[in-house]
């Protein structure tokens, strides 16, 4: 049976388990445990539903129950989540009635991904009072030294003549730049 490789080159020196995740990626009807065997039937290997199933999962899904669940159970129950998934599915048992374990599972897993991005910063569609105090807080504070520093502007001729043509070359700290230093991006490089 070919596969989608156009040459069994790729196959020399592979090892049988490298030879059929390479065959599950190339063949998509290879996922019912189908045997394959090179052009010269010189060696043969079958591939199980396991890992084909394996491969098959990369990527899920995640639906809009689970999602707006999981956002009601963090916002609620924050203080009782952890980072653990496992101390997560428990809470969730406690606090929630989750009509199966798979679905249990699956708010169990998204929560405990949004508690690490609540972590990290603030997460959109949860109003937690812990995330708005800390806003408030990055709101209030006041730097020592600011950052936009005004008590020294450096300008090239050519901006000090504009602002003397609108009548506001007294600005105070405004400095002409060096005219020999490059202004910008520096010197330009051949």
């Amino acid at each position: 049976m070919k596969t989608g490789i156009s040459s069994w080159a790729h196959y020399e020196g592979q090892t049988a388990e490298n030879k059929t995740l390479i065959s599950l990626l190339t063949n998509p009807f290879s996922s019912r445990g189908i045997t394959h065997s090179t052009p010269d039937q010189s060696e043969s290997f079958t591939i199980s539903s396991a890992a084909a199933a394996a491969a098959a999962a990369m990527g899920r899904v995640r639906t809009k129950t689970v999602k707006k669940s999981s956002r009601q159970v963090v916002e609620q129950y924050y203080s009782r989540m952890t980072l653990d998934f496992h101390t997560n599915k428990k809470v969730l048992g406690e606090v929630a009635t989750v009509p199966t374990k798979r679905l249990r599972n699956k708010i169990a897993g998204f929560s405990t991904h949004l508690v690490k991005r609540i972590q990290k910063g603030p997460v959109r569609g949860i109003s937690l009072k812990l995330q708005e105090d800390e806003r408030e807080r990055r709101l209030d504070f006041v730097p020592a030294v600011s950052a936009i520093r005004t008590d020294r502007i450096q300008v090239d001729k050519d901006t000090l003549d504009m602002l003397s043509a609108l009548g506001m070359s007294d600005i105070p700290g405004l400095v002409p730049a060096d005219p020999t230093a490059p202004v910008g991006l520096g010197a330009r490089r051949n």
